[in-house]
């Protein structure tokens, strides 16, 4: 390979969308992750409280193929590129659409308003998001999907009631976003 690039793959689900909304709604959940192709499989870690940053690396021209689907069973995929053009800003390039994100010690924050993460992060912990309150779901799960097993992951839950609307994204230690389902 000419590039040392990242080129990590996780599956990212949507369901109850329209083929073309699921990619506005990846692009809110904004911060996305996949593991090397050579191991898929989280990387060691210490007993470490899981943080903001441990949850969403956000490296310097990584990029994510995510594979989408909506209740139809339609099928699609999703490439978005990191871009750190400095240490407190994130900027997630999908399709030449670019969101940008305020990234501090604590925090994960959409540059238009609302946290996408924010420690401390337990379960029950809550913040407002893009669009509605976030909940911290559960803490220390393990997930498996075709990308790989990742351990000691966090799930969380936004949502708004007028109108209705839901986004449980689950985020994974040193990998970042591994699934979204969004209703």
């Amino acid at each position: 390979r000419p590039s040392p690039t990242r080129r990590p793959m996780a599956t990212a689900e949507a369901r109850r969308l329209h083929a073309g909304f699921v990619l506005s709604a990846l692009a809110l959940a904004s911060a996305c992750g996949g593991v090397d192709t050579g191991a898929p499989t989280t990387p060691e870690r210490s007993a470490a409280p899981v943080t903001a940053r441990v949850l969403l690396p956000l490296e310097h021209d990584t990029v994510f193929s995510y594979e989408t689907q909506t209740d139809a069973g339609e099928v699609g995929l999703m490439i978005l590129q990191i871009r750190r053009p400095r240490p407190d800003l994130a900027e997630l390039d999908i399709a030449g659409r670019v969101q940008r994100l305020d990234v501090d010690a604590t925090s994960v924050m959409h540059a238009s308003g609302g946290y996408l993460l924010k420690d401390p992060i337990h379960a029950g912990a809550t913040f407002q998001g893009a669009f509605g309150v976030v909940t911290v779901m559960e803490t220390g799960q393990r997930v498996e999907l075709p990308a790989g097993t990742f351990d000691d992951c966090v799930v969380t839950r936004e949502e708004s009631q007028r109108p209705f609307k839901r986004a449980d994204s689950t985020y994974c230690p040193d990998v970042g976003l591994v699934s979204l389902v969004v209703e």
